[in-house]
């Protein structure tokens, strides 16, 4: 492996990412204990006049697809990406027994999650102290997403994750804010607030700090920037943050509240802490409090047992909530699950007839949010990449409506202020009013 100084290259890294928000966070922490340590980061990608010394695939266990495709990696890291270098699995596919006896034959190194913060010292690079906690930049990410909480303890009979990640860990309040300083002074106008279990978030520190708590601490923060929830479950949106989210300018009027079922029988099989009637209930609270909010959910179907009924059921659920965005997943059984060995498994042919309905009334409802702002002016947080149908910017509103505009590249990374003026496939198309730097 090369090393840095006079006549010799540095050693070179480079870093592939599956699964959500916290997975990202952790591979930019990794990212920065390498690049700390001297090492340079090239394109997970194969070169032909430089092979990685170090390939890191960031893995992911939520679903069966999820697991493949990490896998996919690492052989491909071994194959062409970093032939002779060294291949580290990390992340939740390296973190429970079925997951690791698969892919442990594909890396030299296996990283679980706790061991992502000691990386560069399991991959050989010495034990020099590692950068201050957290983050201070986003690689490649016009939003900054910061983990400030980490495990599950909720165990939905259907997730890997809380075996994968252990009990709910929230980050110091100190830390955190510290965090968000670096980023916002390194240029980041839009703070993710993401975890594991986000709503969780406090109920370990003492005193008591919840979740509402830090964002009133972060909102109070100088600087033109904004803050997102990544995801909160309907049981953990408390008045207070609905306060918080209706109060203050800096707060994004967007929640992703997971529903999975809208069927009370398959909720209870999945041991989900609500029913559909309490979680049409707190859809209702977030309306009466937020002026029109942003709802998008998660909906895992074809559990074992979901009768047609069941599915109707979700369907029903799903057009009264009214959400703007739907993310939709079929059940993938996990080893090591209570729902791995339950009876009644859907046939693939019905399978893929539900997920055909869902992904259609996921486009409907898309479609529909988009039109209900058209006219309306918002403010867009403008990406650095172009859409390929078009060649305009991307960007997304305060209430996480992606839209294009046709402006320079000197405008990426700031906020603009954008009428909405028409639905395309790549989003709304938005003229820019104002740019608000």
């Amino acid at each position: 492996m090369g090393t840095s100084g006079a006549g010799r290259r540095a050693a070179t890294f480079c870093i592939k990412t599956f699964g959500c928000k916290v997975n990202a966070y952790e591979s930019q922490a990794m990212r920065e204990q390498l690049l700390a340590r001297g090492l340079r980061e090239v394109p997970f990608a194969p070169c032909e006049n430089e092979a990685a010394d170090i390939a890191i695939v960031n893995t992911c266990a939520v679903t069966q697809t999820a697991e493949r495709r990490s896998m996919r990696a690492l052989r491909r890291a071994r194959d062409i990406i970093a032939p002779g270098g060294i291949v580290i699995a990390a992340g939740c596919a390296a973190a429970y027994p079925e997951g690791l006896a698969k892919i442990g034959r594909h890396a030299d190194i296996c990283v679980d999650n706790a061991g992502k913060t000691d990386l560069a010292r399991i991959a050989g690079l010495g034990s020099d102290p590692a950068p201050a906690a957290g983050i201070s930049r986003f690689e490649g990410r016009t939003r900054a997403f910061i983990k400030v909480q980490d495990g599950c303890d909720q165990r939905c009979s259907y997730c890997i994750i809380p075996i994968a990640r252990g009990r709910s860990v929230s980050r110091r309040p100190e830390e955190i804010i510290e965090e968000v300083r670096r980023l916002l002074d390194a240029g980041y106008r839009e703070i993710v607030l993401t975890g594991i279990h986000l709503g969780a978030y406090g109920k370990d520190i003492s005193p008591r700090f919840d979740l509402a708590a830090l964002c009133g601490r972060i909102c109070g923060l100088k600087g033109n920037f904004r803050v997102r929830l990544s995801s909160i479950e309907a049981c953990d949106i408390s008045p207070e943050l609905l306060s918080l989210i209706s109060s203050s300018a800096r707060m994004c009027p967007h929640l992703h509240v997971p529903l999975q079922s809208g069927d009370d029988r398959i909720l209870k099989a999945m041991r989900r802490p609500y029913t559909a009637s309490e979680f049409l209930a707190k859809i209702e609270a977030i309306r009466s409090a937020v002026e029109n909010p942003a709802l998008s959910t998660d909906v895992l179907y074809g559990f074992p047992g979901e009768t047609q009924d069941a599915f109707e059921n979700t369907l029903a659920v799903i057009r009264k909530a009214g959400f703007t965005r739907l993310h939709v997943f079929p059940f993938s059984p996990r080893q090591g699950t209570e729902a791995f060995g339950l009876p009644g498994r859907i046939k693939k042919t019905e399978m893929d007839r539900r997920g055909e309905i869902l992904a259609r009334v996921a486009n409907e409802m898309a479609e529909a949010a988009c039109r209900k702002y058209l006219g309306s002016e918002a403010v867009a947080l403008i990406e650095h990449e172009r859409d390929p149908r078009t060649g305009m910017l991307t960007g997304y509103t305060e209430r996480y409506l992606p839209v294009i505009m046709d402006c320079p590249d000197a405008l990426a990374g700031s906020f603009a202020r954008v009428r909405l003026e028409e639905v395309s496939p790549s989003g709304i198309i938005a003229s820019v009013l104002e740019s608000r730097r």
